[in-house]
């Protein structure tokens, strides 16, 4: 569990020979009583509701066919935990925006179908804040209420966002935006200067420029430590 609360894929730089290679350890495998590896069944957000992986990306699919948050909730419908679920798809969502990572695609989503018939929503795995480089577009995976793009996020876009996933009163679609927010903005706030000192300060400018630009919007403060006087990187 990461301190920011998500649970997430084990990874360790390791080297093999004269090479820096990235080690994950799966989280669809586990041991029997016997002590032998055995397979969870997974399902990706693609897989689930029955989309080819060319549709991961909403931009490619049609309104009767594609990845998009109607069909995000019909998934987490099916867990055995539907609200808690949902609530951790909305933090992750927030995080993916705050470090710039717009690569969230339904490939990237998983279920995990563990004992006794229970389904559970699987560690995140494969995230990258994908605005560092300039080759990558900067369009979502999936839209946030009509906005293709971080920039043009409004909070009618994330009120709709929360609305379709199934939060029906506005008072808790506001109550729930203003806590998540807040709650992720201070953990990543407390971590910019650790990201500094370890050569990441590109990364750090970039969470920063987007807590400046995602925080008010949202209708939270911008803690300290996330002031004008980290610099904006450019992204492409």
């Amino acid at each position: 569990m990461t301190p920011l609360g998500f649970e997430t894929s084990e990874a360790a730089v390791v080297e093999i020979g004269e090479i820096e290679a990235l080690l994950v350890r799966r989280f669809d495998r586990a041991l029997d009583r016997d002590g032998r590896v055995a397979r969870l069944h997974q399902e990706d957000f693609a897989q689930a509701p029955g989309l080819p992986a060319a549709l991961k990306y909403e931009r490619r699919g049609t309104p009767a066919r594609r990845f998009d948050v109607a069909g995000i909730r019909k998934v987490l419908d099916e867990t055995t935990d539907p609200i808690g679920e949902r609530d951790r798809f909305i933090r992750a969502t927030l995080f993916d925006l705050m470090t710039g990572n717009v690569d969230g695609h339904a490939k990237n989503f998983a279920l995990l179908h563990i004992a006794r018939d229970r389904i559970r929503v699987s560690p995140r795995y494969d995230l990258l804040p994908t605005r560092l480089d300039p080759n990558l577009t900067d369009e979502l995976a999936l839209r946030i209420g009509s906005a293709g793009t971080l920039a043009a996020i409004t909070r009618a876009d994330f009120e709709a966002f929360l609305e379709t996933l199934g939060v029906r009163s506005g008072a808790a679609r506001r109550r729930i935006t203003e806590r998540h927010a807040r709650s992720l903005a201070d953990g990543l706030c407390a971590a910019l200067e650790e990201l500094e000192r370890k050569g990441m300060r590109r990364f750090a400018d970039l969470v920063a420029a987007n807590l400046r630009q995602l925080l008010p919007m949202l209708g939270a403060a911008i803690p300290e430590g996330s002031t004008p006087s980290w610099g904006v990187v450019g992204v492409g």
